[in-house]
Parts: structure tokens; sequence; C-alpha cells
């Protein structure tokens, strides 16, 4: 879900920590990518008209195939290092949320169908995106496709956003790429969005965020705590913006909470329980104390073309002009390196 309205919130209250940017500004720079988060994106708009994702021969999905290949060789053609990380098991602070989430795409797969058979084609394109799911299989198949581009992949003991974040506090990228706002709430230092898209492409200096809101990390994440969160359900009648007027005000939840507003939270006590999980959680980001091995390698050219023909079905020329498109982008931002260090050096 994300820290609800939290972008808007940034973008009027800490406007110099929203900026525009653009992906050519990463070149020759490492950014760590939300996997999950991206693969979800992918199946949810490479679709055919009715909302479905692509699928092959075998039915399989091959939307996350195709967009992986196109994002990475944008990302290649601006000289960006692409480091992917996969959510490892849920910890029991998400397993509320999954489980709404699992029973709501239920619901929204149901609401699809039905869709479908009255021929409305808006509603059934809805529906079928709010019931795709990032399957082990798909994430199976997108590690053995980045592995075979030469592009490091690395499991997360638990959630992709925290190692993620954990890389950029420890100095192993420069930027975290996601949609996900939680990133931030994890106080990342430089948080991406839309890298290597056709969309405006927009970045979050999270020191510039503590300076404009004039909070300390504590007091923010609570902010992002009260606005809504996966790990806690929020105050009745406390929306974004009464958060946001509230930790003006306050110093933090516990205070907003002596000052009356408990008395409207049935179970207080599990409540309370549930901030302090999601402030342990939101804190968890501390600097690696051990090595990922990540390495970046040349791609497997004849494998990939392998990859693609025989177990994900894509036809062989289409595949190949793929897979080609992208090696020629890697060595296209190499010359162009090489030519500017000439330049340089003259």
């Amino acid at each position: 879900m994300g820290i609800k309205d939290l972008f808007k919130l940034l973008q009027s209250h800490a406007p110099t920590a929203v900026q525009p940017s653009s992906t050519q500004n990463f070149v020759n720079q490492k950014v760590a990518i939300d996997a999950s988060v991206l693969l979800y994106q992918f199946l949810t708009t490479i679709v055919t008209r009715d909302g479905q994702p692509l699928t092959n021969s075998k039915n399989e999905p091959t939307s996350h195939i195709i967009g992986i290949i196109s994002r990475c060789t944008r990302l290649a053609e601006a000289g960006v290092k692409p480091i992917f990380v996969f959510d490892g098991a849920a910890g029991d602070a998400k397993s509320g949320e999954l489980l709404k989430r699992k029973e709501a795409k239920k619901r929204n797969s149901e609401k699809a169908e039905k869709a479908k058979e009255e021929g409305n084609v808006s509603e059934a394109l809805k529906y079928a995106k709010r019931a795709v799911r990032v399957t082990p299989e798909i994430g199976a198949q997108a590690i053995k496709l980045l592995e075979l581009m030469g592009i490091p992949c690395v499991r997360a003991d638990g959630e992709a956003e925290i190692l993620c974040v954990q890389m950029a506090k420890s100095g192993l990228c420069s930027a975290v790429a996601s949609s996900d706002l939680d990133v931030v709430a994890h106080q990342c230092p430089l948080f991406v969005k839309n890298i290597g898209t056709d969309k405006e492409v927009v970045q979050i200096e999270f020191a510039k965020v503590l300076s404009e809101l004039n909070m300390e990390p504590e007091k923010f994440v609570d902010l992002c705590i009260l606005m809504g969160c996966d790990y806690t359900d929020t105050i009745p009648g406390v929306g974004v913006k009464t958060a946001f007027n509230l930790m003006q005000k306050y110093n933090s939840i516990d205070e907003i909470l002596e000052s009356g507003f408990g008395e409207k939270i049935e179970d207080l006590e599990g409540y309370l329980k549930s901030v302090a999980i999601a402030r342990e959680i939101f804190f968890s980001t501390n600097e690696l104390k051990i090595d990922l091995g990540l390495k970046f390698s040349a791609p497997k050219e004849k494998e990939l073309v392998a990859f693609l023909v025989d177990e994900m079905q894509f036809d062989v020329n289409n595949a190949k002009q793929k897979i080609t498109k992208y090696i020629n982008s890697k060595k296209s931002i190499k010359q162009t390196t090489l030519s500017g260090f000439i330049k340089k050096i003259k």
C-alpha cells in the first residue's frame, strides 16, 4: 500500500525535497530496484484489451519478461547499473495486511470475470489489474532472465524495500528506485521514481524532507504511521491532513493519544503494539555489515535466446531482436563514456 498520500504531502510541505530528475543523471551509478513493485507494474500495464497480462502458448504470463528486457535496455542506454532486489518471506507484522490483499484480489478476480461476461470492458480492465499477483514462478523467471542478462539480483531475508534502503545507506547504490513511498519512510537517502521510463523522473532527498518539515527522523516516521501504513490501522477521524496538523502540534503518536485521540481507538493496547512494531520496522534499515557479492557480468546471448524461445515460448526472431538491442545498448554507453573520458584528457 505504501504511505497514504505521502507524495502529495511532500510536494506541498517539502517542495525542495521533491525534484524533477532524469534517468541520465544516474549514468555509471548503481540503483537498487524493488523488483516486486516493478514486476507488478509490468503485469498490470503490459496487458491485453481486457486487462490480463500477456501470455504464451502455455498460458503463462510473459508481460514481466517483456517489461524487464525493455526497462533494462532503457537503463543500459543511459548507463545506469540496476541491481534488482527481491522479497523474501513476509514478516508477521504484515500478515494481516497480506491476508486482506489476498481476499481483495480474489474478490476483484470474480468481479473482473463478471464484468467480462457482461461485456463491460472498462470494469473488467479495472478489476483485472487489481487481481494481479506476482507469483513465486514469476519471480523465479525474472531472476533467471536478469542473471542471464548479467544484472545482479539479491533476495532479501524479508521485504525488498528494507534491503534496498540498507544498500543505499551503506553506499552500495546511489539511489533506490520504486513507486512505493514506504522507501522514504525507511529514511532512504535518495528515492527515485519512474527511472528508465517515458514518465517524468522524480527524486526525493530525505535530508531535505527532514529539513523542510523541521522534523527529526522519529517524528517523521510517526507521521507516516499516523497517515496510514501496512502495519497499523488508522485512527478513526484522522486523515492525512489531520495527521500532519497533529504532528506539527505534538512530538509523537503517544502525545497525540494522550491528548484525547486514544479514546477513539477500540483496542488501544493493540494499536500501541502495532505502532511499536511499525517504528521498529521503519528503523530496521541500518548499514549492512555483510558483502552481498553483487557483480555485473556480460550478457549470455545464446542462453538468453534459448530461455526466451524454449522456456517462455517467444518467437525466435523476436527474442533475438530484443536481446541484440539490449546488448548493443550496453556497447553504446561504453563507447560514449570512453569518448567523454578521452575528451577530458585532451
